[in-house]
């Protein structure tokens, strides 16, 4: 606010209040101040006008203490910002001292006000007495400092951000902010000043150097049409966000003229990013045009991504017609139409999306509309999900689609349920990694092994979280390759949290090759977490091969890592057979 707009303030009100006979006899205290804003403002500022100038300064402190006791909440906060504006006309240094002394939630507004006002009388002062203050009033100087001074050039400005210790950028970021570029006269080299300028400052990512060449570009662009356009297109490479100017100027433009920039850029094949930004303008102002066009496009990969556009806006905007007229997207991009279209209507409710999903008729199209569903579900409410979907005994054939998902999707949830579902499974051949648990190799077991239920795959799972459910789950596991798995889970989970004689006892079910296999791989996660306890528990392995081939490992990992004591090899090298000692003379 100018010096003489606050002066001017104290002066119209005097004669707008004067015609207001209520409020001038009493100005201050009328109880229609408090929810009237323009009856307030007009009596705080008459009030405050009148004010002696010696006096202004002891009515703000007087102001400041007499919280709820005499005027109401808006009135005394108004008040105080008027006798503020004032006291810092004439006196800003005990402005700014007041304000700085104020606490915290009200000393922000008090230093912005103070500033406002001090910025338009002498910008020097306020540098002098900001610039070793902390970086939260030096950042308010600095603003308050644009916001007066917009008619001297941004380069003069980010000179005073370095004079208040502060990043030159912050002189930009404010700018921005605060200027109004239809105000500016030559937006043309406005733009190039600030390219340079975001050149220097390295600020090619920041969205304030980016906002605002952008806003000038369509000033440019307004007065000089498409000939500031191809300019900004053909600028030096170093210039930074020309791309960013041009795209939003075209995206300005194509408000007024879609079908023009639309072809524009259709002869640009270097340009066609823009399109699908156009494309959704366009859209929304006549949706047939839009899809036409894209329809005569010959590039197949264009008229597919403008398309996938299409399917994607059109579901997000009217996602239950879509689902009930998927016929109007294009084959290939109806799953884009589907997942949008139920993930919009899941926002409000599950259910309805559910039911939205279900009645889609083509199978395929409903398969992709519930596998969308899922992961959104089990989120917002995964302990309805099982229920939602097993309700209906005519979903067989899906469900057995989806199982798998469904397992992974309520196992956190359900558990059990997800247990139950996975028993029923099919067991089909190895996939690598199940899904990122293990592999094969991992389990050193023949390739021409068959597959593992998936039971044994999430009981990896469940043991993390309650190992005590997994060791009842065990039992249930399918037998052969699926039930050793599964034991190796859990015996893995048993070793981690320190039940070393019960991850013993459960190979006891296992044939002595089964369990070499199974003790192998215990030993592999063990020698990784915890060598030394390894060391420690060797003597309650059951067999002397097994205790052998714990030492024989641990000694050769020691070989590379050399963390274990004298005594830890002594105890080691006793429980080694002739055999597996002779091993050890060979490097791995």
């Amino acid at each position: 606010m100018r010096l003489n707009v606050v002066c001017g303030l104290f002066i119209v009100t005097a004669g707008i209040l004067s015609s207001t006979a209520e409020l001038f006899a009493n100005p201050l205290e009328n109880k229609r101040l408090h929810e009237n804003s323009l009856l307030r403002f007009v009596a705080i500022y008459s009030y405050v006008a009148d004010l002696p100038t010696a006096a202004v300064k002891d009515k703000l402190v007087d102001v400041s203490q007499t919280q709820g006791r005499q005027y109401s909440t808006r009135v005394q906060q108004d008040l105080q910002i008027a006798l503020l504006q004032r006291l810092s006309n004439h006196d800003p240094n005990a402005a700014l001292e007041f304000a700085l002394g104020r606490e915290e939630d009200e000393s922000e507004i008090f230093v912005q006000t103070v500033f406002d006002v001090w910025a338009t009388i002498d910008r020097e002062g306020v540098i002098d007495h900001a610039k070793s203050l902390s970086w939260s009033v030096r950042n308010q100087a600095m603003e308050s400092i644009v916001r007066a001074n917009l008619q001297i050039p941004l380069a003069n400005l980010r000179d005073i951000a370095v004079r208040l210790n502060l990043e030159k950028k912050q002189a930009v970021t404010y700018y921005q902010h605060i200027v109004n570029v239809e105000l500016i006269e030559d937006p043309k080299t406005a733009w190039y000043e600030l390219a340079e300028i975001s050149k220097q400052d390295n600020a090619s990512f920041s969205d304030n150097y980016n906002g605002l060449m952008s806003r000038l570009a369509i000033q440019w662009f307004k007065r000089d049409g498409f000939e500031a356009l191809d300019e900004i297109h053909a600028a030096p490479n170093e210039v930074y966000y020309k791309g960013v100017s041009f795209s939003a100027t075209l995206e300005f433009y194509a408000q007024e003229s879609p079908r023009f920039v639309f072809d524009y850029l259709l002869e640009r094949p270097d340009d066609q990013y823009i399109l699908s930004h156009v494309l959704r303008i366009w859209f929304e102002q006549d949706r047939s045009a839009a899809i036409k066009a894209v329809e005569e496009i010959e590039s197949n990969d264009l008229r597919y991504d403008l398309q996938y556009t299409i399917a994607s806006i059109w579901a997000h905007r009217e996602p239950r017609y879509i689902l009930q007229n998927l016929d109007v997207i294009p084959e290939e991009v109806r799953y884009v139409a589907i997942r949008e279209g139920v993930a919009i209507i899941a926002e409000s409710s599950l259910q309805e999306a559910g039911d939205c999903a279900m009645q889609i008729e083509d199978s395929s199209s409903r398969t992709i509309a519930i596998q969308a569903l899922l992961p959104i579900w089990s989120k917002k409410d995964p302990n309805s999900l099982l229920d939602w979907i097993l309700k209906d005994s005519s979903n067989t054939r899906l469900i057995d689609e989806l199982r798998e998902q469904l397992v992974y999707h309520t196992l956190d949830s359900d558990p059990v349920r997800a247990f139950q579902l996975a028993r029923e499974h099919p067991i089909v051949d190895w996939e690598p990694g199940w899904g990122g648990q293990i592999r094969k190799s991992q389990l050193m077991i023949p390739s021409d092994t068959p597959g593992v239920g998936l039971e044994a795959q999430i009981l990896r799972d469940i043991a993390e979280s309650d190992l005590d459910l997994a060791k009842e789950l065990l039992a249930d596991v399918r037998d052969g390759i699926t039930k050793r798995v599964a034991m190796l889970q859990v015996g893995r989970a048993l070793r981690y949290q320190g039940d070393i004689q019960e991850a013993i006892d459960l190979a006891q079910e296992l044939t002595d090759t089964e369990q070499d296999w199974y003790f192998s791989l215990i030993i592999f996660d063990w020698i990784k977490g915890d060598p030394s306890g390894l060391v420690d528990e060797i003597s309650t392995f059951p067999t002397t091969e097994t205790r052998s081939t714990v030492a024989q490992l641990l000694l050769r990992w020691n070989r590379r890592y050399d963390q274990l004591t004298d005594r830890q090899i002594d105890t080691l090298q006793k429980h080694l057979t002739e055999d597996d000692r002779d091993r050890l003379h060979f490097p791995w």
